[in-house]
């Protein structure tokens, strides 16, 4: 849907999936373009968290390699970063490190981010993302949202220019996303508090190319 580029709320009570079995999310698609967005420090107020000083980094896998997904990524700037390219299956994952509380921390660090139970005390890593899959014109697709309700993301290496780890993710419906990746960082701006707290109204379909 075109809900893979809105607001994710930042969730740390992951949902059990119901189940032992999975299936690899949306039927399986191949990783074709990522990107990573890393995200200044900031304070902000979390919702059912509190206040406390988080950055991270964001990650974005598609089907797609043209436009690349840095390029999608600027076209729906417009709406703030709300939107996808139609015909296309992707995943936004964000790590996020902070600590309740503190007035300030410095950039997201390289560790593992997970998926949490309880909401945190003091320090900590978590992980949040979303799926999403559209037809043309970014028509919805039916079971074509996901969000993610356990797994992790790891970050080896995080620079200005380069971000490099792995992606071990859950969604709703036993459904599973794996992805090793070393991707360029998108030359963008987005405030990470933003991110996770305001919805998206509006959307902006991105044509492919």
């Amino acid at each position: 849907m075109k809900r893979i580029a809105s607001t994710l709320a930042l969730s740390l009570a992951a949902a059990c999936s119901g189940g032992d079995s999975s299936s690899p999310l949306f039927g399986g698609f191949t990783v074709q373009d990522g990107t990573a967005v890393v995200f200044a420090p900031v304070v902000c107020d979390i919702p059912f968290v509190g206040t406390a000083s988080i950055a991270g980094v964001g990650l974005y896998f598609a089907n797609y390699s043209s436009p690349t997904v840095c390029e999608v990524l600027t076209a729906t700037a417009v709406t703030g970063y709300c939107g996808t390219r139609e015909s296309s299956s992707a995943v936004l994952a964000i790590a996020v490190q902070g600590e309740l509380g503190a007035d300030g921390i410095a950039g997201a660090t390289p560790g593992t981010f997970t998926s949490m139970a309880n909401p945190p005390t003091g320090p900590f890593r978590a992980a949040t993302g979303t799926g999403g899959q559209v037809g043309p014109a970014c028509a919805e697709v039916s079971g074509g949202h996901a969000d993610m309700t356990g797994g992790s993301i790891t970050l080896t290496s995080i620079a200005s220019d380069r971000v490099a780890g792995s992606v071990n993710l859950e969604f709703e419906g036993n459904q599973t996303f794996s992805q090793s990746f070393d991707v360029a960082t998108c030359p963008m701006s987005i405030d990470l508090c933003w991110r996770l707290t305001v919805p998206c109204f509006e959307y902006t379909c991105v044509p492919a190319t």
